[in-house]
């Protein structure tokens, strides 16, 4: 495994960078000096000096003697041929949903001539760890690349803005934020209301959910939606709501939030929530295994499974992930073309099938 620990030069050479990619330091604003940087990291000016030859050398500054180093757009020229594809685990690729995105940007690509590299982060040591950001530079080599598509909800936005420093980066799971960092969102607040209005149509009153906690962008809009749906009954009307998170996207994780929540609250459960396909196996089995099938309506995310494999009905909440994928390859390629332009964001709604 590479070393964690950085040099000196290298860690002040990014926070620079960060600070340009976030708008610390605007474009055509003057930078601090040689001693004032120093003096602010609390390094030597040697350190800095090479940190900054260094962003000179690529382009961040226009630089004048007896003025100083003026912050400048960066520009961006394709030379490697390849965009990498950031998965949080290769997992990502055993699942239905997953495997058909990459498939469908890897061919999207290749149409290009753009080879595509699979590559994942490694979270043995939790999702939001402090080192999280150091191994995505590590793992990624954004200066390899042409381009990133950023798959996962692991690469928090200080880090996608300092990745896009090297090249454009496509951001899923979230919105447009500047030039080179173009956003493409699932509607998980959208969808969930929908999701509690149908329920609610056909008689449901005691809704459960099982789904990832509210650390993950995708757990925390799916509560929201519900909990805004379970708001807005006319007046007079009622019904409960249960939360029962699961520890992992595995099945025999569905399996046992599933459980739990059916201990506490089987005998008035009428409709249960699956936030995604991953877990839903788990989750049916739980259900059948308290012989509950007949009367609770399961509504599961993502519609990736074949209905023949389950004995009950399933509703799905189902995105065309063919047409993310291509989405996504049409965003990177505008931003090539325009590199100065900001991409407007992507907002891709479910569409609900009933069983």
């Amino acid at each position: 495994m590479k070393s964690l620990i950085q040099p000196v030069d290298v860690v002040c050479m990014r926070e620079i960078r960060r600070r340009i990619a976030s708008g610390y330091y605007q474009v055509g604003e003057l930078l601090p000096s040689e001693n004032v940087l120093a003096e602010e990291f609390g390094v030597g000016r040697s350190m800095i000096g090479k940190a900054l030859r260094t962003l000179d050398k690529e382009g961040f500054f226009d630089v004048k003697r007896g003025v100083g180093r003026r912050v400048c757009l960066r520009e961006f020229h394709r030379k490697h041929g390849q965009v990498g594809l950031i998965l949080g685990n290769p997992d990502y690729l055993t699942k239905p949903s997953g495997n058909c995105l990459v498939d469908t940007i890897v061919k999207r690509l290749r149409a290009e001539n753009l080879k595509a590299k699979i590559m994942s982060l490694r979270n043995e040591m939790g999702v939001f760890h402090h080192t999280m950001r150091s191994e995505s530079f590590q793992n990624i080599c954004p200066d390899e690349m042409d381009g990133l598509i950023l798959l996962t909800q692991m690469i928090e936005m200080e880090t996608t803005l300092e990745l896009s420093t090297y090249c454009p980066v496509v951001w899923f799971h979230h919105t447009s934020v500047k030039p080179r960092v173009a956003g493409i969102r699932y509607n998980w607040l959208g969808g969930s209301f929908r999701a509690v209005e149908h329920l609610l149509a056909d008689g449901r009153r005691n809704i459960g959910l099982v789904n990832i906690d509210d650390a993950f962008l995708s757990g925390r809009e799916q509560l929201d939606g519900i909990r805004l749906a379970l708001e807005k009954l006319p007046d007079g009307k009622k019904a409960e709501f249960y939360f029962s998170p699961v520890a992992s996207f595995l099945p025999e994780d569905g399996f046992i939030a599933a459980q739990k929540l059916l201990s506490g609250h089987g005998e008035s459960l009428d409709a249960l929530i699956v936030g995604s396909d991953d877990y839903l196996p788990g989750v049916y089995a739980a259900v059948r295994e308290r012989g509950l099938l007949s009367r609770i309506r399961l509504l599961s995310w993502n519609g990736t499974f074949q209905p023949a494999d389950y004995e009950c009905p399933v509703d799905a909440l189902r995105f065309d992930f063919e047409k993310c994928g291509t989405l996504a390859v049409d965003c990177l390629l505008r931003m090539f073309r325009h590199p100065r332009e900001k991409v407007p964001g992507i907002v891709l709604d479910p569409e609900l099938v009933t069983a």
